[in-house]
């Protein structure tokens, strides 16, 4: 009885708990996702293990997608493959900026990284942006591109006063994410400006928001780290298939940003080909396999934060907006990945908040605890209640009133009762009546009694006394003449085969003694 208690309490906590094994065995070592074969426009590749298992490790790490306003009527003339499935776009159409939202939200983004600096344009985007994302609970943050159309760095004079409009005009709006209490933006092209040249332009704004370098090494973000808040790195063009460095370039820098308590996004892009505007790597989409394995790659880097590239960067064919080639496809695969329900890894906690990004608080907690506390009680009562039927058929009444082997021997009297303390079972002594002797009843069932002898026959040749009695074994319970089973419990069907003589014969002072269940 002991043991099927147990064992179904085990079960039933096993089966309340499926995610502990997975939780406890912890990340897996890093390696490149195999590829997937490709669909149709719409649906989704099986997902490979490691993705699969490092999106469950994601859970509450913020997914975020670059996001470029600078779109419209002559733009999409210009070095493009592919178009938007909902038509070539002005970035000044709130529709447009309201569906790409829907879209977002429904594959797991959190948020858009927008592309910004101060022109009448951008400017006028932006609030527009701001004012749909306010009203569909989505998050923004920015990105400043400091680097011209020809690659080269925009005067510092101008990028100062450039971060100081947007602290101004934009950053004390609560759309935009904050992460340690700061809104986020990101300064992209660092790497061709001097230390103290980032100290000119950081200085005066990163006491109200974040500024994060995006340098693409090592050495780079060391460089910057006093006067930075941590490093975005933009690798669109990154094979997983071929670069062995890549996993652990990127573990990496995570770990020199969190040395510093600062803030790491890691990359994630779906393939990249650039040709059309002078680059010269291909980075196949590998219908959505490339898109698993750098989710994968990024997410065991412990990031504060996914960068998705891009939403829509159809020049350099990084975007995962809905378009005539691939329809919904990489949305599908970003759904996947994001839904796998899980718990976020204790390394991605950031490094200068103790409160994990996405934490639902302690009152979510306790709630959630104490639902599954009460599911798991109701299913062990249920157990508990299977086992006892199940001990009920293992010991039918039958079997109880032949304890002693003599299947053919008449049915004692009524007036000894069975009890199983500790999961043994023993004797107790019921004083029999003569009424209930004489007229085959039992006093306490008021039914007739099976089996039952006629008046006289069958006087209970002992009574025993559980308190004083010396054949019962007080401590344990168990009868010294009803030697336990093979698996202890205690049950006459459980005795092994005995001496022809021993089982003719009840054992002495145990005559006429009737059992009932």
């Amino acid at each position: 009885m002991r043991r099927i208690l147990i064992g179904t309490a085990v079960a039933l906590a096993v089966a309340m708990c499926p995610g502990l094994p997975a939780q406890a065995a912890g990340p897996a070592a890093h390696q490149a996702a195999g590829q997937e074969p490709g669909g149709p426009a719409g649906t989704t590749a099986t997902p490979s293990a490691p993705a699969r298992r490092a999106a469950a490790e994601a859970d509450g790490v913020p997914l975020l997608a670059f996001y470029y306003i600078w779109y419209d009527a002559t733009t999409w003339n210009r070095a493009k493959t592919d178009y938007p499935q909902i038509g070539r776009y002005s970035s000044d159409d709130p529709q447009v900026m309201r569906q790409h939202i829907a879209w977002a939200k429904s594959a797991g983004i959190d948020g858009f990284i927008v592309s910004w600096k101060d022109t009448p344009a951008n400017d006028r985007r932006l609030q527009l942006l701001a004012s749909i994302a306010r009203q569909e609970d989505f998050k923004l943050a920015m990105i400043y591109q400091g680097l011209d159309f020809e690659r080269h760095p925009l005067p510092v004079e101008r990028v100062a006063a450039d971060f100081a409009t947007f602290r101004d005009m934009f950053a004390a709006d609560p759309v935009f994410l904050r992460l340690g209490g700061k809104p986020l933006t990101i300064w992209s092209g660092t790497w061709a400006y001097s230390h103290a040249e980032v100290a000119r332009v950081t200085g005066p704004v990163r006491s109200s928001m974040l500024v994060l370098s995006s340098e693409k090494n090592l050495d780079g973000y060391r460089r910057l780290a006093d006067v930075t808040d941590g490093d975005a790195y933009y690798w669109s063009s990154v094979n997983p298939a071929t670069n062995t460095n890549y996993g652990p370039k990127l573990d990496a820098m995570s770990a020199a940003v969190h040395s510093h308590g600062q803030y790491w996004i890691a990359p994630v892009a779906p393939g990249f080909d650039a040709r059309l505007v002078g680059g010269s790597k291909i980075v196949a989409r590998n219908g959505g396999a490339t898109l698993r394995s750098e989710y994968a790659t990024a997410v065991r880097s412990s990031p504060d934060a996914l960068g998705l590239i891009s939403w829509n960067e159809f020049s350099e064919n990084s975007y995962v907006e809905p378009s005539k080639k691939y329809g919904t496809l990489f949305l599908s695969v970003l759904a996947d990945l994001r839904n796998t329900p899980t718990v976020r890894p204790t390394a991605a906690v950031d490094s200068s908040d103790p409160t994990p990004v996405g934490d639902q608080g302690l009152q979510g907690s306790m709630l959630s605890n104490l639902l599954i506390l009460a599911g798991f009680l109701v299913l062990l009562a249920a157990g508990l209640g299977l086992a006892r039927s199940m001990l009920r058929r293992r010991w039918p009444d039958d079997a109880l009133r032949a304890p002693f082997g003599a299947p053919n021997r008449p049915a004692p009297p009524p007036g000894i009762g069975l009890r199983s303390p500790r999961g043994r079972h023993v004797l107790l002594a019921e004083p029999a009546s003569h009424s209930a002797m004489a007229t085959g009843t039992d006093p306490a069932l008021d039914a007739p009694t099976a089996g039952a002898l006629p008046a006289g026959d069958h006087t209970a040749d002992r009574v025993i006394d559980l308190a004083t009695d010396p054949v019962i074994d007080h401590d344990t319970g168990a009868s010294e003449h009803w030697p336990d089973g093979p698996d202890h419990g205690g049950g006459p069907d459980q005795v092994g085969p005995e001496p022809p003589q021993a089982r003719q014969q009840p054992p002495s002072g145990w005559e006429n003694v009737h059992v009932r269940q």
